[in-house]
């Protein structure tokens, strides 16, 4: 039942909360119905017996109709009311911390009770806080919108006419409000697009694009940072203009609610985070590590206080891309303690972190040791554990001892074996790996070939199959293997 559901979503204080709310409004209500007359806390309790006990409606019915015939009518009269409330003291609730909504609904009051003065006096109020801090949030432009029809709706009813001032406030306050809100939508569009690969249509970006760019040196800092935001994720911004995005950023975040500073942080991460899983361009990387950094003394990065181990994986991949080994080492111990171990598995994400860390500073062999027999109970992990063991494998096999090699491959083919069998992984992941398993076996075939002239024609033409693959796992570091191997023998 929906009236189940939504009394279960509340809190133990919240549920006294409403406890209280109900006794007041079921008493100030004029109605006369049989459900209204019962007492409230009797008709809480009733609802914590279903929740409890099960949606057993009968079993409970003679709790608030004692001596009585069960009768579905006076159910669902209960029901429909308990509804009713509930949705009112949630909407009630969602209302208090948007301080700038009761105002506007004060104003709408003592309009339409005809306090007039006071209404002008009020206003001047509400006005003065919100053009305080505009830019802050989306829907502040939208109130400063709501106000300003209310002053003019005042004019009306004295039979004044809305001076010049007064039109343009309105129509700026709705145009500023409007370009908000259509950025983030254009924002939230692309970065779909980008993640499912499916195109949406969006006839009317380039109207509102047009107006922002004519207004720019006028539009809030919100504003300018959604736009800016836009031409980073279209790749319109060169690294200087990167830079002074990322400084705008870094100057809004006393200024702008948390919520859209959250979502700009995230968005303009995200963009640099594609540059870390195709593992190139080290100006990008540089900005991604600027970012993180940030995040992580301001805790944007931080959800519910965690730091997500994505997040805490990829700057360990970023410092290592960068070649900070150091500072790679201090984030794997001085942020461990920020994983969640309710929704991670934080001994998972170390030991790869620390087996990773190893393997590119060079000691393939001690990174074996960290893997070695690990159980992951990530999934993403455990695969993205078994390809590095078999990074750090290849890299202490001798190809040319037959049964190195021949071990070396088995492995290879077993763990090709297992992840194909795997069913709580994305195909496309799935697909990532294969490649790089594929690839890496043929490279080691390649290396195996005692004729010199064959093992580099062979080196070769991996290296022309590898740069036409789509970005697969360890892809720098196996195209870097292949070429490395090339440059070696023709320099032999």
């Amino acid at each position: 039942m929906k009236v189940l559901t939504l009394y279960h979503s509340l809190s133990d204080s919240e549920r006294e909360d409403f406890r209280l709310w109900l006794f007041y409004e079921l008493r100030e209500n004029s109605s006369e119905t049989l459900a209204q007359k019962q007492n409230p806390h009797k008709l809480i309790v009733y609802l914590e017996l279903i929740l409890e006990k099960g949606g057993n409606v009968r079993e409970h019915f003679h709790y608030l109709f004692p001596n009585q015939p069960y009768n579905d009518n006076k159910v669902r009269e209960i029901r429909n009311l308990m509804l009713e409330k509930l949705s009112t003291f949630l909407a009630i609730s969602q209302l208090k911390p948007e301080k700038y909504a009761l105002s506007v609904a004060y104003l709408k009051a003592l309009l339409d009770r005809n306090l007039h003065d006071l209404f002008l006096k009020e206003f001047k109020k509400v006005e003065k806080a919100l053009k305080k801090d505009v830019g802050t949030h989306v829907r502040i432009q939208g109130y400063l919108y709501e106000i300003y029809q209310l002053k003019k709706q005042l004019l009306v009813k004295r039979g004044a006419i809305p001076d010049n001032q007064s039109e343009q406030d309105i129509i700026d306050s709705f145009n500023q409000w409007i370009a908000e809100e259509k950025l983030q939508l254009i924002l939230m569009k692309i970065n779909y697009e980008r993640v499912s690969g499916e195109l949406l249509t969006d006839d009317l970006a380039d109207t509102f694009l047009g107006f922002v760019l004519s207004k720019e040196n006028h539009s809030s800092l919100l504003l300018k940072l959604l736009y800016q935001t836009y031409l980073l994720i279209g790749e319109k911004l060169n690294d200087t203009g990167q830079q002074a995005l990322i400084s705008l950023l870094k100057q809004g975040y006393n200024h702008i609610h948390h919520i859209p500073m959250t979502n700009l942080y995230n968005l303009i991460t995200n963009h640099y985070i594609r540059y870390l899983n195709q593992e190139e361009s080290h100006g990008k990387l540089n900005m991604l590590y600027q970012l993180y950094l940030w995040g992580l003394e301001t805790k944007l990065l931080f959800i519910d206080q965690k730091l997500p181990a994505s997040h805490y994986r990829n700057l360990q991949k970023t410092c290592i891309i960068l070649g900070l080994y150091d500072e790679a080492e201090k984030h794997i111990e001085n942020f461990s303690k920020f994983l969640d171990p309710e929704k991670e598995q934080p001994e998972d994400v170390i030991h790869y972190s620390q087996a990773d860390l190893l393997l590119a500073q060079g000691n393939a062999l001690e990174a074996q040791k960290v893997l070695h027999n690990k159980k992951f109970r990530s999934p993403n992990i455990d695969v993205a554990a078994k390809a590095l063991e078999i990074r750090a494998r290849y890299l202490t096999t001798d190809v040319h001892n037959y049964k190195e090699f021949e071990f070396f491959q088995s492995k290879v083919d077993a763990n090709i074996r297992s992840l194909k069998r795997k069913k709580d992984i994305s195909e496309g992941r799935r697909h990532a790996y294969l490649v790089f398993y594929n690839l890496l076996r043929k490279l080691a075939e390649a290396e195996s070939d005692v004729n010199l002239g064959v093992r580099v024609k062979k080196l070769e033409a991996l290296l022309i199959k590898a740069n036409t693959q789509k970005p697969f796992y360890a892809h720098s570091w196996l195209i870097g293997e292949i070429q490395n191997k090339i440059a070696a023998l023709q320099h032999s």
